[in-house]
């Protein structure tokens, strides 16, 4: 029949098997490329930059956007790593050619500024306006800058309003200043 002290061993056997599973759930949580990446962004808000790189070379060569993304921008700029821009645009080649619209942003801003890779704006273009497509501020702002620049494509301030006038619905008051202010110039 059961008695206290059974249930008391069955209660602490239960609490044991609790701890065990949930170290294993954790272990294995911290393995998975979303795990490697929430400890390499654990570091890197405090400014650990050379203990979240090998995280996120872990994670971004099983094909996580956010840790390519990340090395991208640390590679780039030097952050835990010495600076190799060629290595950064490679990074944000990958997640790019992910479809991830950061990483496209990014691959063109490498193309416009000729880091990493040769300067190509009709590169930039390309990688800008795909992410424009995808309705991201930043590249739809920047696609509107080549237009209203001629930088890779014909002068075209129609055009330019466009992605200027889309980057501005979505939050970029810069945008709308431009935009503002070609109404104001007479340029539409």
């Amino acid at each position: 029949p059961p008695t206290k002290k059974n249930y008391s061993l069955i209660a602490v056997l239960c609490l044991v098997g609790l701890i065990v599973l949930s170290g294993v759930v954790y272990s294995s949580t911290r393995k998975t490329p979303e795990g490697l990446l929430g400890m390499a962004k654990e570091h890197y808000q405090v400014g650990a930059y050379e203990k979240a790189v090998p995280l996120l070379l872990k994670a971004a060569k099983r094909k996580n956007i956010e840790a390519q993304n990340l090395l991208g921008l640390m590679y780039t700029t030097g952050l835990g790593v010495e600076a190799d821009p060629k290595e950064g645009a490679s990074w944000y080649r990958q997640s790019a050619e992910q479809g991830d619209a950061t990483g496209e942003w990014n691959l063109g801003l490498m193309y416009h500024d000729g880091l990493g890779v040769e300067r190509n704006f009709t590169e930039a273009i390309k990688w800008y306006e795909s992410a424009a497509i995808k309705g991201y501020p930043n590249a739809q702002y920047s696609l509107a800058y080549m237009y209203s620049n001629g930088l890779g494509v014909a002068l075209n301030y129609k055009e330019a309003a466009k992605w200027y006038q889309l980057a501005g619905d979505r939050g970029d008051i810069y945008a709308k200043a431009i935009l503002w202010r070609m109404h104001g110039d007479g340029l539409l």
